[in-house]
């Protein structure tokens, strides 16, 4: 349960003796008989809110805690979302990483989603893509698939046919197919 917000006329005295007086927190919490962790929140939201000491003599209770308490974020206003096509082909380059791609992200939305929910909601967006090995062969190591009823002892796959595709060549249908150099003999596609 959070610890219910001191007086405003404490919090004046925290601000007053860290910006106005530089003492440190733990001074500032001995003082104001104040936890050490409350004075570093009514600092930091201080700083946050561009507040310095000496108040402003028109700024009273209310103005400084609108300026150190804005309003919550509705919880039905969406945050930005992210192009999760953009950041998957993005990672596919070298040395791109999740958290500089969550960087960029919230240097162009600084109310977006932090990092660990920007890796959760990039996770389950990849779980629903389809995973694809596109492949394309360069000349000379690629194989026509044929089946064996189709491919005879000699290699040459009957009269004028060749049992492999470009990366065989076979220079009349008499001689038996030969494989490029560049196969390795285990995946060899010819048999003669």
């Amino acid at each position: 349960m959070p610890r219910p917000r001191v007086a405003m006329r404490k919090i004046r005295e925290v601000l007053r003796l860290t910006f106005g007086e530089g003492l440190s927190r733990r001074q500032v919490g001995a003082s104001a008989g104040v936890p050490v962790t409350t004075v570093s929140d009514y600092v930091g939201r201080a700083i946050a809110a561009g507040v310095g000491w000496p108040l402003p003599e028109s700024l009273d209770d209310a103005g400084l805690e609108a300026l150190l308490y804005p309003p919550a974020r509705p919880k039905g206003d969406p945050r930005p979302a992210p192009d999760w096509g953009y950041v998957h082909k993005e990672l596919r380059r070298k040395s791109v990483t999740l958290q500089l791609l969550w960087l960029e992200y919230r240097e162009a939305h600084p109310d977006g989603y932090g990092y660990s929910q920007f890796c959760n909601l990039y996770r389950s967006w990849r779980g629903g893509v389809d995973v694809v090995m596109r492949q394309s062969p360069g000349p000379g190591r690629s194989c026509s698939s044929i089946s064996p009823a189709t491919r005879s002892r000699s290699g040459t796959g009957g009269p004028g046919r060749f049992p492999c595709g470009p990366s065989c060549s076979s220079p009349s249908p008499a001689r038996p197919a030969t494989c490029s150099p560049r196969r390795s003999p285990r995946r060899s596609c010819c048999t003669g």
